[in-house]
């Protein structure tokens, strides 16, 4: 099976990158093709090129962090259509399940 992994930033190793890079091996391990498209080069593409993961730059992924652009855009979603028949949905807020919205 051909399998893509898309991640935004390749220029930091965090848990996403980690992840992604550990996930990858797996599956080219049981034989699968396994490719990491990423927004920019750096230390997470060095890791990739050095286990032999194919992996593609993709500016467009690339954009500046705006956390409170982020926020009002869910709040909009979460007001739409898309969510009007959701029930139970639990979204936790600052990492833990005590607090929800």
């Amino acid at each position: 099976m051909k399998i893509v992994h898309v991640l935004t930033r390749g220029d930091v190793l965090g848990g996403a990158q980690t992840h992604v890079r550990e996930l990858s091996l797996e599956l080219r391990r049981l034989g699968h093709e396994v490719t990491v498209i990423t927004g920019t080069p750096g230390i997470f593409t060095d890791q990739l090129r050095h286990a032999g993961i194919p992996w593609l730059e993709a500016r467009s992924l690339v954009r500046p962090l705006r956390p409170h652009l982020d926020v009002a855009a869910l709040a909009a979603e979460l007001c739409g259509p898309l969510f009007a028949k959701t029930t139970g949905a639990q979204i936790p807020v600052d990492g833990g399940n005590d607090r929800v919205i």
